[in-house]
């Protein structure tokens, strides 16, 4: 742990898709740096959102809180408190994780028609569009229901890292291939002391274990990049392609290669 005296840490926003590793940011990587940083609050903006609350309800200050779950629709909509004097979020970190969009498509399709529990709010919509997906399959469940979102999502994503410089790009390939390098990127980037990224990269696992097999109706339903590949249509590769074809690959997914790990390295 860090000396009583230590200075406070710039409030941090994680910057997710859905499907793009949320839950690890959450859950793994926020509760271990607060052993090191006991002041912060951790602060979940999407299950506050789901609530019935709003963004702009919980205003940011500029330092000692972690934002998760901050999906796309929310990114617009958060409140500054003080609104910094040099611009929109000048004064705090924000940790993009995007992933490639034909993938977060797939795993929405799951997760909307099977692992997702069954909301409150909405019930019934919600259990009419399951039932429908399972009736579709994956590729004409995607098609019609998931694409769209992916899309949409990503180029929310992208437009954030464009739009600020200093937002740090942390893609989920490189969190789920090499964990221990995208802690260093982040852990980096957020300036902390060495001493803190080595004890959590000894808590960290080697590697963001894969399910042995495939599990459909499971949260963690397969964890490796490229599903797309083995599951789109030609038609529904257009989808993605014919829309945002150059800013998948100006992002490095590409439909050839693994440039995207390359570039994140």
């Amino acid at each position: 742990m860090l000396p009583a005296s230590h200075p406070p840490h710039p409030t941090t926003i994680f910057m997710t898709v859905h499907k793009g590793a949320s839950t690890f940011a959450t859950h793994g990587v926020v509760p271990l740096a607060m052993r090191h940083y006991p002041d912060i609050e951790h602060r979940q903006y999407g299950p506050l959102v789901a609530a019935g609350s709003t963004a702009g309800e919980h205003p940011l200050p500029p330092s000692n809180v972690f934002a998760t779950r901050v999906y796309p629709w929310t990114y617009d909509d958060l409140v500054e408190d003080p609104v910094p004097a040099a611009g929109r979020f000048t004064d705090k970190k924000l940790v993009v994780m995007r992933r490639d969009p034909r993938d977060v498509a797939i795993s929405g399709f799951y997760s909307r028609a099977f692992s997702h529990p069954v909301p409150e709010r909405g019930r019934d919509e919600f259990v009419r569009q399951r039932n429908e997906l399972r009736s579709l399959g994956v590729v004409e469940g995607v098609r019609r229901h998931c694409a769209r979102s992916a899309i949409d999502e990503f180029r929310a994503a992208t437009a954030i890292l464009a739009r600020f410089e200093h937002a740090l790009d942390a893609p989920y390939e490189l969190l789920v291939t090499r964990p221990l390098d995208w802690l260093d990127l982040v852990a980096t980037y957020l300036g902390w002391p060495r001493a803190v990224i080595d004890d959590l990269a000894g808590k960290v696992p080697p590697h963001v274990t894969a399910p042995d097999t495939e599990q459909p109706t499971k949260h963690k339903r397969r964890v490796t990049p490229g599903n797309w590949r083995s599951v789109f249509d030609d038609g529904l590769d257009r989808v993605f392609t014919d829309e945002i074809g150059p800013e998948m690959a100006s992002a490095g997914y590409d439909a050839a290669s693994s440039g995207r790990l390359a570039r994140a390295a």
